[in-house]
């Protein structure tokens, strides 16, 4: 930088070239904490001052504020913003960071035995390392400790016998909601290690949140949860691993008509929703955590998360679930089968129509004739409540007019 320059680069001199001189030093020092070399100029007989700083590997604070200039504008980060671009510009990840007043004993050992466990019979870890080698090698292969007795946030997330008196993000709120998210019946929120959290998620949806669909095979009731296990399974550790653990906690939004996840933290810069549906690359924000839980057989390591998601949906006769990026987070929304009869019921339907779809469901088809015989009415009713039905598109009239005439279910 060079003061007493004009913008032609020609020299125009400075009357406080002395004090300057003496002053700057001591002001970018108190401004922004750095040193630089303050050098006093002459060209022609006019003197300027010419500013030297080195290049810093750490950002610099103005006033103990850091600024960023994006576009034309400058702005202040604060909060998470301002943690992720320590870190970023650290060349760290917030998984890899030892949390300074964690210990070995902060972690569950019972929780890392059952992740040694499952990593065996993936064959991606070896049977009794820990035993073999001691915890705190084995940990240290994992990366989970810098080798010196530090442990790692990922550590924490994944083995933490606490893991919130240390990182407040890691737990899981789920809610049962009536018509909209105004409507809150009940909630329950769940923490503990990363490892088994979505597991202990998947039950307490299954057991309290999520009421089986119930079905006959001959004599036998048969129950199955209206969203596929595995699809749930891999929304909750896909939100596990990618989330952003200087913001709030995992949200399960509980619905009649659908289930919704949101973790904090956009997708990876290079990924948009629509890269999600086709086969794409591995992106991932807490590197350390997701090798891990690799290793522990939890996850792959090929991005293909979210094509599980909807293999399991279509392979269950559900819609694709919608991945959308909005509000600084990532959210996954699994669309039940409308054609529940209790959603069926909700819908206003009457109860010959409610029956009517239900057949035509199981059947694959039905008829003007089977309407009648099944809700055992006239003509003219089964022509009116089918009509109904398909100007409320949950039913398709297929084949010729009259006779020929059959109706199935529009999904």
């Amino acid at each position: 930088m060079l003061i007493g320059v004009n913008d032609k680069g020609q020299v125009v001199g400075l009357d406080n070239a002395k004090r300057l001189l003496e002053d700057l030093p001591n002001k970018i020092q108190n401004a922004l904490g750095i040193i630089a070399d303050v050098n006093l100029r002459e060209q022609g007989g006019q003197a300027y001052i010419e500013i030297v700083t080195q290049p810093y590997e750490m950002p610099v604070a103005y006033h103990g504020e850091y600024h960023l200039r994006s576009g034309s504008t400058k702005q202040v980060l604060k909060g998470n913003a301002l943690q992720q671009f320590l870190l970023k510009r650290l060349g760290k990840t917030f998984d890899d960071v030892v949390e300074p007043k964690a210990r070995l004993e902060d972690l569950d050992p019972e929780t890392i035995q059952a992740f040694e466990q499952r990593g065996v019979e993936r064959q991606r870890l070896d049977h009794h390392e820990p035993l073999r080698i001691g915890l705190a090698t084995f940990l240290d292969n994992l990366n989970l400790t810098d080798g010196e007795g530090g442990v790692k946030r990922a550590a924490l997330v994944l083995f933490g016998k606490h893991p919130m008196r240390f990182i407040l993000g890691a737990h899981i709120k789920i809610g049962r909601f009536g018509q909209d998210a105004t409507d809150l019946k009940f909630q329950d929120e769940l923490s503990g290690d990363g490892f088994r959290l979505a597991e202990r998620t998947l039950q307490l949806l299954d057991s309290k949140y999520l009421p089986g669909l119930v079905s006959y095979q001959g004599l036998y009731r048969q129950e199955r949860l209206p969203y596929p296990p595995d699809a749930i399974r891999e929304a909750l550790l896909n939100a596990i691993m990618h989330k952003d653990y200087f913001g709030g906690p995992i949200f399960v939004w509980v619905y009649d008509d659908r289930l919704v996840f949101f973790n904090e933290g956009s997708l990876i810069e290079g990924l948009t929703p629509a890269d999600l549906q086709q086969p794409h690359s591995s992106r991932r924000r807490n590197p350390t955590l997701a090798m891990a839980m690799f290793r522990g057989g939890l996850v792959e390591t090929w991005g293909r998360g979210t094509l599980k998601m909807i293999a399991e949906c279509r392979a269950w006769g559900l819609p694709d679930p919608l991945f959308e990026d909005k509000q600084g987070g990532f959210w996954v929304t699994f669309f039940a089968d409308r054609y529940q009869e209790a959603l069926l019921r909700q819908a206003g339907l009457n109860e010959r129509q409610t029956k009517g779809i239900l057949y035509t469901k199981q059947q694959g088809r039905i008829t003007n004739a089977d309407y009648q015989r099944l809700n055992d009415c006239s003509r003219n009713t089964a022509s009116t409540d089918l009509k109904e039905l398909v100007q409320q598109n949950w039913l398709k009239q297929q084949g010729t007019k009259g006779a020929g005439s059959y109706y199935v279910v529009n999904q």
